[in-house]
């Protein structure tokens, strides 16, 4: 899902204090300016293997389907791996991304980041993602906010997720 600038309407429900779920539809405006189009929409589930501090590091099973109304149609796995020290989060992504329908690509790729916990609902941290299977890679700050109680599942004790701002400066 490609556009200039773009928006996510989403929905989350906690089915287990272990399991989530999640529905997010999509807008994007296209480069030029216009009005926000509808993009598709996606389903994700996370799963947390056991209960915070529990094991070493903290375990989340990650599975997304992204049906897109401009791109190929997509399903992404991922293993995230944690630890919480006091208000510090340390955290690594490693992903599978498998497209559909038209090319049948594979990529593959991670994410590390390290946040700190400012407030309750607001981190900042830093953070490096890169695609191993294209060779790219970035790097830079990033930060999460919540609104309220709006933004904290049960399963939301791994803090280095998908929702968030980031600036990046491609290496």
């Amino acid at each position: 899902m490609r556009a200039t600038g773009n928006s996510r309407s989403s929905s989350e429900y906690g089915i287990t204090d272990h399991l989530d779920a999640a529905i997010y539809q999509v807008f994007g405006q296209p480069a030029g300016g216009g009005g926000f189009t509808y993009e598709g929409y996606k389903v994700r589930l996370r799963y947390r293997i056991a209960e915070k501090n529990v094991l070493p590091l903290d375990i989340l099973l990650y599975a997304e389907h992204v049906e897109s109304t401009t791109e190929d149609n997509e399903f992404e796995g991922k293993l995230v791996l944690a630890k919480d020290i006091g208000k510090l989060n340390i955290a690594t992504i490693r992903s599978l991304r498998r497209y559909t329908i038209m090319t049948r690509e594979q990529n593959t790729g991670y994410a590390a980041g390290v946040s700190y916990e400012l407030t309750h609902a607001f981190t900042f941290g830093i953070e490096s993602k890169g695609n191993y299977t294209k060779g790219t890679y970035a790097a830079g700050p990033t930060s999460h906010g919540a609104v309220g109680g709006f933004g904290r599942t049960s399963v939301r004790s791994l803090r280095l997720m998908i929702e968030r701002t980031i600036v990046k400066c491609a290496f």
